[in-house]
Protein backbone atom coordinates (compact mmCIF):
# COMPACT_ATOMS: atom_id res chain seq x y z
CA UNK A 1 0.00 0.00 0.00
CA UNK A 2 2.79 2.45 0.83
CA UNK A 3 4.80 1.74 -2.35
CA UNK A 4 1.82 1.91 -4.69
CA UNK A 5 -0.29 4.64 -3.08
CA UNK A 6 -0.55 6.90 -6.19
CA UNK A 7 -1.77 4.04 -8.39
CA UNK A 8 -4.16 2.83 -5.68
CA UNK A 9 -5.62 6.32 -5.38
CA UNK A 10 -6.47 6.30 -9.08
CA UNK A 11 -8.03 2.81 -9.16
CA UNK A 12 -11.46 2.66 -10.82
CA UNK A 13 -14.35 1.97 -8.42
CA UNK A 14 -14.67 -1.76 -9.23
CA UNK A 15 -10.98 -2.48 -8.59
CA UNK A 16 -10.95 -0.21 -5.55
CA UNK A 17 -13.86 -2.13 -3.99
CA UNK A 18 -11.96 -5.41 -4.48
CA UNK A 19 -8.97 -3.88 -2.70
CA UNK A 20 -11.17 -2.79 0.22
CA UNK A 21 -12.41 -6.35 0.69
CA UNK A 22 -8.84 -7.69 0.59
CA UNK A 23 -7.63 -5.14 3.16
CA UNK A 24 -10.57 -5.91 5.45
CA UNK A 25 -9.71 -9.65 5.31
CA UNK A 26 -6.06 -8.96 6.10
CA UNK A 27 -6.94 -6.73 9.04
CA UNK A 28 -9.36 -9.31 10.39
CA UNK A 29 -6.51 -11.83 10.58
CA UNK A 30 -3.89 -9.46 12.02
CA UNK A 31 -2.92 -8.74 15.59
CA UNK A 32 -4.44 -5.38 16.46
CA UNK A 33 -1.41 -4.56 18.58
CA UNK A 34 0.48 -4.05 15.30
CA UNK A 35 -0.90 -0.77 14.00
CA UNK A 36 1.23 -0.49 10.84
CA UNK A 37 -1.25 -2.13 8.46
CA UNK A 38 -4.26 -0.52 10.15
CA UNK A 39 -2.77 2.98 9.95
CA UNK A 40 -1.76 2.50 6.32
CA UNK A 41 -5.28 1.34 5.48
CA UNK A 42 -6.80 4.24 7.38
CA UNK A 43 -4.65 6.75 5.51
CA UNK A 44 -5.40 5.09 2.17
CA UNK A 45 -9.15 5.32 2.64
CA UNK A 46 -8.85 8.77 4.10
CA UNK A 47 -6.87 10.08 1.12
CA UNK A 48 -9.39 8.46 -1.18
CA UNK A 49 -12.06 10.52 0.66
CA UNK A 50 -13.75 7.26 1.61
CA UNK A 51 -14.46 8.50 5.12
CA UNK A 52 -17.07 5.87 5.93
CA UNK A 53 -14.65 3.01 5.32
CA UNK A 54 -11.86 4.83 7.09
CA UNK A 55 -14.17 5.10 10.10
CA UNK A 56 -14.93 1.38 9.75
CA UNK A 57 -11.18 0.64 9.96
CA UNK A 58 -10.81 2.83 13.04
CA UNK A 59 -13.80 1.18 14.75
CA UNK A 60 -12.60 -2.32 13.84
CA UNK A 61 -9.05 -1.76 15.05
CA UNK A 62 -10.12 0.41 18.01
CA UNK A 63 -7.23 2.49 19.33
CA UNK A 64 -4.59 1.01 17.01
CA UNK A 65 -5.66 3.05 13.97
CA UNK A 66 -5.53 6.84 14.14
CA UNK A 67 -4.94 9.60 11.67
CA UNK A 68 -1.43 10.97 12.16
CA UNK A 69 -1.25 14.54 13.43
CA UNK A 70 0.41 16.04 10.35
CA UNK A 71 -2.07 14.40 7.99
CA UNK A 72 -4.90 15.54 10.29
CA UNK A 73 -3.72 19.15 10.06
CA UNK A 74 -3.46 19.02 6.27
CA UNK A 75 -6.97 17.56 6.11
CA UNK A 76 -8.43 20.27 8.35
CA UNK A 77 -6.69 23.05 6.39
CA UNK A 78 -7.95 21.61 3.11
CA UNK A 79 -11.45 21.19 4.49
CA UNK A 80 -11.67 24.81 5.65
CA UNK A 81 -10.18 26.08 2.40
CA UNK A 82 -12.54 24.05 0.21
CA UNK A 83 -15.84 24.12 2.10
CA UNK A 84 -15.84 26.86 4.72
CA UNK A 85 -18.25 29.80 4.24
CA UNK A 86 -16.15 31.95 6.61
CA UNK A 87 -12.86 32.25 4.71
CA UNK A 88 -11.99 34.50 1.84
CA UNK A 89 -13.15 34.75 -0.85
CA UNK A 90 -16.33 33.21 0.58
CA UNK A 91 -17.07 36.12 2.95
CA UNK A 92 -16.42 38.79 0.31
CA UNK A 93 -18.60 37.08 -2.27
CA UNK A 94 -21.37 36.39 0.24
CA UNK A 95 -21.24 40.03 1.38
CA UNK A 96 -21.44 41.18 -2.24
CA UNK A 97 -24.73 39.30 -2.62
CA UNK A 98 -26.07 40.45 0.76
CA UNK A 99 -25.75 44.16 0.09
CA UNK A 100 -28.25 45.92 -2.18
CA UNK A 101 -26.23 47.44 -5.00
CA UNK A 102 -26.84 49.09 -8.34
CA UNK A 103 -25.69 47.32 -11.49
CA UNK A 104 -22.75 49.71 -11.71
CA UNK A 105 -21.71 49.01 -8.10
CA UNK A 106 -21.98 45.26 -8.65
CA UNK A 107 -19.91 45.50 -11.81
CA UNK A 108 -17.23 47.49 -9.97
CA UNK A 109 -17.20 45.02 -7.06
CA UNK A 110 -16.99 42.12 -9.50
CA UNK A 111 -13.96 43.68 -11.21
CA UNK A 112 -12.24 44.07 -7.82
CA UNK A 113 -12.88 40.42 -7.01
CA UNK A 114 -11.51 39.33 -10.38
CA UNK A 115 -8.28 41.22 -9.75
CA UNK A 116 -7.98 39.92 -6.21
CA UNK A 117 -8.80 36.26 -6.67
CA UNK A 118 -8.14 35.36 -10.30
CA UNK A 119 -5.38 35.70 -12.86
CA UNK A 120 -5.79 37.57 -16.15
CA UNK A 121 -5.94 34.27 -18.00
CA UNK A 122 -8.80 32.99 -15.85
CA UNK A 123 -10.64 36.32 -15.80
CA UNK A 124 -14.38 36.30 -15.17
CA UNK A 125 -14.78 32.56 -15.81
CA UNK A 126 -12.81 31.83 -12.66
CA UNK A 127 -14.90 34.28 -10.69
CA UNK A 128 -18.05 32.63 -11.99
CA UNK A 129 -16.75 29.36 -10.55
CA UNK A 130 -16.11 31.07 -7.21
CA UNK A 131 -19.59 32.55 -7.17
CA UNK A 132 -21.07 29.15 -8.00
CA UNK A 133 -19.13 27.71 -5.07
CA UNK A 134 -19.68 30.45 -2.49
CA UNK A 135 -22.71 32.40 -3.74
CA UNK A 136 -26.34 32.08 -2.70
CA UNK A 137 -27.00 28.98 -4.79
CA UNK A 138 -23.98 27.02 -3.53
CA UNK A 139 -24.86 23.43 -2.58
CA UNK A 140 -28.46 23.98 -1.37
CA UNK A 141 -29.56 21.60 1.34
CA UNK A 142 -26.07 20.29 2.05
CA UNK A 143 -23.65 20.74 4.93
CA UNK A 144 -20.29 19.85 3.37
CA UNK A 145 -18.19 21.52 6.06
CA UNK A 146 -19.90 19.65 8.89
CA UNK A 147 -20.24 16.32 7.07
CA UNK A 148 -16.57 16.13 6.07
CA UNK A 149 -15.38 17.77 9.28
CA UNK A 150 -17.20 15.26 11.47
CA UNK A 151 -15.59 12.39 9.56
CA UNK A 152 -12.11 13.89 9.83
CA UNK A 153 -12.43 14.61 13.54
CA UNK A 154 -13.66 11.09 14.30
CA UNK A 155 -10.61 9.62 12.55
CA UNK A 156 -8.13 11.72 14.52
CA UNK A 157 -6.71 10.96 17.95
CA UNK A 158 -7.44 14.02 20.06
CA UNK A 159 -5.68 12.40 22.99
CA UNK A 160 -2.53 13.19 21.05
CA UNK A 161 -1.28 16.64 22.13
CA UNK A 162 -0.28 17.73 18.63
CA UNK A 163 -3.57 16.66 17.06
CA UNK A 164 -5.49 18.40 19.85
CA UNK A 165 -3.52 21.61 19.26
CA UNK A 166 -4.28 21.50 15.52
CA UNK A 167 -7.99 20.97 16.22
CA UNK A 168 -8.14 23.84 18.73
CA UNK A 169 -6.34 26.20 16.35
CA UNK A 170 -8.75 25.40 13.52
CA UNK A 171 -11.72 26.00 15.83
CA UNK A 172 -10.30 29.21 17.32
CA UNK A 173 -9.45 30.75 13.94
CA UNK A 174 -12.87 29.85 12.54
CA UNK A 175 -14.74 31.34 15.48
CA UNK A 176 -12.65 34.51 15.33
CA UNK A 177 -13.33 35.00 11.62
CA UNK A 178 -17.07 34.59 12.14
CA UNK A 179 -17.25 36.93 15.13
CA UNK A 180 -15.23 39.69 13.49
CA UNK A 181 -17.83 39.89 10.71
CA UNK A 182 -21.17 40.31 12.58
CA UNK A 183 -22.94 41.93 9.62
CA UNK A 184 -22.03 39.05 7.36
CA UNK A 185 -23.00 36.54 10.06
CA UNK A 186 -26.44 38.10 10.60
CA UNK A 187 -27.23 37.94 6.88
CA UNK A 188 -25.64 34.59 6.12
CA UNK A 189 -27.98 32.02 4.60
CA UNK A 190 -29.50 29.64 7.14
CA UNK A 191 -27.99 26.50 5.59
CA UNK A 192 -24.47 27.94 5.64
CA UNK A 193 -24.95 29.17 9.19
CA UNK A 194 -26.16 25.72 10.29
CA UNK A 195 -23.19 24.12 8.53
CA UNK A 196 -20.73 26.33 10.44
CA UNK A 197 -22.35 25.83 13.86
CA UNK A 198 -22.65 22.07 13.50
CA UNK A 199 -19.02 21.89 12.38
CA UNK A 200 -17.82 23.90 15.38
CA UNK A 201 -20.02 21.91 17.77
CA UNK A 202 -18.44 18.68 16.54
CA UNK A 203 -15.08 19.70 18.00
CA UNK A 204 -16.64 19.69 21.46
CA UNK A 205 -18.53 16.47 20.72
CA UNK A 206 -15.16 14.85 20.02
CA UNK A 207 -13.84 15.83 23.42
CA UNK A 208 -12.36 19.33 23.22
CA UNK A 209 -12.78 21.14 26.53
CA UNK A 210 -12.02 24.86 26.35
CA UNK A 211 -14.17 27.46 28.12
CA UNK A 212 -12.97 30.36 25.98
CA UNK A 213 -13.79 28.56 22.73
CA UNK A 214 -17.13 27.36 24.12
CA UNK A 215 -18.00 30.97 25.01
CA UNK A 216 -17.10 32.09 21.49
CA UNK A 217 -19.40 29.44 20.01
CA UNK A 218 -22.25 30.57 22.27
CA UNK A 219 -21.46 34.17 21.30
CA UNK A 220 -21.60 33.27 17.61
CA UNK A 221 -25.18 32.01 17.97
CA UNK A 222 -26.01 34.95 20.23
CA UNK A 223 -24.70 37.42 17.63
CA UNK A 224 -26.83 35.69 15.02
CA UNK A 225 -29.87 36.24 17.33
CA UNK A 226 -30.25 32.46 17.49
CA UNK A 227 -31.07 32.54 21.19
CA UNK A 228 -32.35 28.98 21.57
CA UNK A 229 -29.18 27.51 20.04
CA UNK A 230 -27.04 29.82 22.19
CA UNK A 231 -28.92 28.74 25.34
CA UNK A 232 -28.47 25.06 24.46
CA UNK A 233 -24.72 25.59 24.00
CA UNK A 234 -24.60 27.61 27.22
CA UNK A 235 -26.20 24.76 29.14
CA UNK A 236 -24.28 21.92 27.48
CA UNK A 237 -20.84 23.54 27.67
CA UNK A 238 -21.37 25.36 30.99
CA UNK A 239 -20.70 28.91 29.80
CA UNK A 240 -22.67 32.03 30.70
CA UNK A 241 -22.92 35.50 29.20
CA UNK A 242 -20.59 37.85 31.06
CA UNK A 243 -21.95 40.98 32.76
CA UNK A 244 -20.04 43.08 30.22
CA UNK A 245 -21.65 41.35 27.22
CA UNK A 246 -25.05 41.32 28.92
CA UNK A 247 -24.88 45.09 29.47
CA UNK A 248 -23.76 45.64 25.87
CA UNK A 249 -26.72 43.58 24.65
CA UNK A 250 -29.24 45.36 26.91
CA UNK A 251 -28.04 48.74 25.61
CA UNK A 252 -28.47 47.62 22.01
CA UNK A 253 -31.79 49.20 20.98
CA UNK A 254 -32.45 46.37 18.52
CA UNK A 255 -32.54 43.97 21.50
CA UNK A 256 -34.78 46.10 23.71
CA UNK A 257 -37.80 43.84 23.45
CA UNK A 258 -39.57 41.55 25.90
CA UNK A 259 -38.50 38.40 24.05
CA UNK A 260 -34.87 39.49 23.95
CA UNK A 261 -34.54 40.32 27.63
CA UNK A 262 -36.05 36.96 28.59
CA UNK A 263 -33.47 35.13 26.46
CA UNK A 264 -30.59 37.35 27.54
CA UNK A 265 -31.23 36.60 31.19
CA UNK A 266 -31.39 32.87 30.42
CA UNK A 267 -27.92 33.17 28.89
CA UNK A 268 -26.55 35.13 31.84
CA UNK A 269 -25.43 33.71 35.15
CA UNK A 270 -28.21 32.90 37.66
CA UNK A 271 -29.14 36.02 39.61
CA UNK A 272 -27.63 38.39 37.02
CA UNK A 273 -30.85 40.42 36.82
CA UNK A 274 -30.52 41.46 40.47
CA UNK A 275 -26.91 42.63 40.27
CA UNK A 276 -26.55 46.38 40.98
CA UNK A 277 -24.60 46.95 37.74
CA UNK A 278 -27.43 45.41 35.68
CA UNK A 279 -30.16 47.24 37.61
CA UNK A 280 -28.31 50.53 37.10
CA UNK A 281 -27.97 49.82 33.40
CA UNK A 282 -31.71 49.26 32.98
CA UNK A 283 -32.44 52.37 35.00
CA UNK A 284 -30.12 54.41 32.76
CA UNK A 285 -31.80 52.99 29.65
CA UNK A 286 -35.22 54.04 30.97
CA UNK A 287 -33.98 57.53 31.87
CA UNK A 288 -32.54 58.00 28.40
CA UNK A 289 -35.74 56.82 26.74
CA UNK A 290 -37.78 59.28 28.86
CA UNK A 291 -35.79 62.11 27.25
CA UNK A 292 -36.70 60.80 23.79
CA UNK A 293 -40.38 60.20 24.53
CA UNK A 294 -41.75 63.02 22.37
CA UNK A 295 -40.35 61.28 19.29
CA UNK A 296 -41.94 57.90 20.04
CA UNK A 297 -45.04 56.39 18.46
CA UNK A 298 -47.57 54.14 20.17
CA UNK A 299 -45.92 50.88 19.06
CA UNK A 300 -42.48 52.14 20.18
CA UNK A 301 -43.81 52.88 23.65
CA UNK A 302 -45.56 49.52 23.87
CA UNK A 303 -42.43 47.59 22.87
CA UNK A 304 -40.21 49.49 25.28
CA UNK A 305 -42.72 49.21 28.13
CA UNK A 306 -42.80 45.44 27.66
CA UNK A 307 -39.00 45.34 27.62
CA UNK A 308 -38.67 47.07 31.00
CA UNK A 309 -41.62 45.16 32.46
CA UNK A 310 -40.09 41.83 31.42
CA UNK A 311 -36.83 42.75 33.10
CA UNK A 312 -38.72 43.78 36.25
CA UNK A 313 -40.51 40.42 36.19
CA UNK A 314 -37.15 38.67 36.44
CA UNK A 315 -35.96 40.83 39.35
CA UNK A 316 -36.06 39.02 42.68
CA UNK A 317 -38.08 40.37 45.59
CA UNK A 318 -41.37 42.16 46.04
CA UNK A 319 -42.87 44.82 43.79
CA UNK A 320 -41.79 47.42 46.35
CA UNK A 321 -38.20 46.48 45.49
CA UNK A 322 -38.91 47.23 41.84
CA UNK A 323 -40.60 50.62 42.15
CA UNK A 324 -37.39 52.36 41.05
CA UNK A 325 -38.28 51.07 37.57
CA UNK A 326 -42.02 50.48 37.63
CA UNK A 327 -43.15 53.91 38.85
CA UNK A 328 -41.03 55.79 36.26
CA UNK A 329 -42.32 53.35 33.64
CA UNK A 330 -45.93 54.24 34.51
CA UNK A 331 -44.98 57.91 34.22
CA UNK A 332 -43.32 57.14 30.87
CA UNK A 333 -46.61 55.77 29.54
CA UNK A 334 -48.69 58.63 30.97
CA UNK A 335 -46.41 61.25 29.42
CA UNK A 336 -47.49 60.07 25.97
CA UNK A 337 -51.15 59.73 26.97
CA UNK A 338 -50.91 55.93 27.06
CA UNK A 339 -53.02 55.76 30.20
CA UNK A 340 -54.58 52.38 29.43
CA UNK A 341 -51.09 50.98 28.93
CA UNK A 342 -50.10 52.36 32.34
CA UNK A 343 -53.24 50.85 33.85
CA UNK A 344 -52.33 47.38 32.55
CA UNK A 345 -48.86 47.75 33.95
CA UNK A 346 -50.29 48.70 37.36
CA UNK A 347 -52.55 45.63 37.29
CA UNK A 348 -49.65 43.34 36.42
CA UNK A 349 -47.46 44.66 39.22
CA UNK A 350 -49.81 45.27 42.13
CA UNK A 351 -48.26 47.95 44.31
CA UNK A 352 -46.70 50.26 41.70
CA UNK A 353 -48.31 53.65 41.10
CA UNK A 354 -48.09 57.06 39.46
CA UNK A 355 -46.09 59.26 41.81
CA UNK A 356 -47.47 62.60 43.02
CA UNK A 357 -45.27 64.95 40.95
CA UNK A 358 -45.94 62.97 37.77
CA UNK A 359 -49.67 62.93 38.59
CA UNK A 360 -49.79 66.70 39.08
CA UNK A 361 -47.94 67.33 35.82
CA UNK A 362 -50.29 65.01 33.93
CA UNK A 363 -53.39 66.63 35.45
CA UNK A 364 -52.13 70.11 34.52
CA UNK A 365 -51.54 68.97 30.96
CA UNK A 366 -55.07 67.55 30.70
CA UNK A 367 -56.68 70.58 32.32
CA UNK A 368 -54.97 72.95 29.89
CA UNK A 369 -55.83 70.88 26.84
CA UNK A 370 -58.61 71.75 24.41
CA UNK A 371 -60.57 68.50 24.75
CA UNK A 372 -64.17 68.63 25.97
CA UNK A 373 -64.94 68.63 29.65
CA UNK A 374 -66.49 65.16 29.74
CA UNK A 375 -63.35 63.65 28.24
CA UNK A 376 -61.18 65.64 30.64
CA UNK A 377 -63.11 64.29 33.59
CA UNK A 378 -62.70 60.70 32.37
CA UNK A 379 -58.96 61.08 31.94
CA UNK A 380 -58.53 62.77 35.32
CA UNK A 381 -60.39 59.91 36.99
CA UNK A 382 -58.08 57.39 35.32
CA UNK A 383 -55.03 59.35 36.43
CA UNK A 384 -56.32 59.42 39.98
CA UNK A 385 -56.76 55.65 39.88
CA UNK A 386 -53.12 55.28 38.85
CA UNK A 387 -51.97 57.08 42.00
CA UNK A 388 -53.58 54.58 44.34
CA UNK A 389 -51.21 52.05 45.77
CA UNK A 390 -51.47 49.28 48.26
CA UNK A 391 -48.88 47.12 49.95
CA UNK A 392 -47.06 45.27 47.19
CA UNK A 393 -47.00 41.55 46.87
CA UNK A 394 -44.19 39.27 45.80
CA UNK A 395 -44.13 39.35 41.99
Amino acid sequence: MQDNLPSIQSLPPEEYNKLKVLIDCLLAGCDHDDSTLANSALELFFDRKDFDHAAHIKDTCKTTANLEADRFKVALDELVREFSPYTEPAIEIETLFQQPKSDADRSYARDKLIKKYTSDAESSEALDRLILKYGKEAEPGKHPLYDHGKAILKLANLQDAQSLEFAKNTLAIGLEKCLQNPGWLLNLGEEKYEDIVEFFKEFFEQGIKDTKLAYSLMNLCFTRRNYDRAIAISDNLSVRLTDKDLIKALMDTSRQRSHDVDKLLQLAAPGAAGKPIIKNTIQDILTKKQREIRFLEHHDISIFKDFIASYAWHLPGEVSDKLFLLNPLIEFCVCRNEIDMAKRLKSRFEGCFLEQKAYQDACQKVTQSSIDETKKSEILDKLRDLTEHTKSKTD
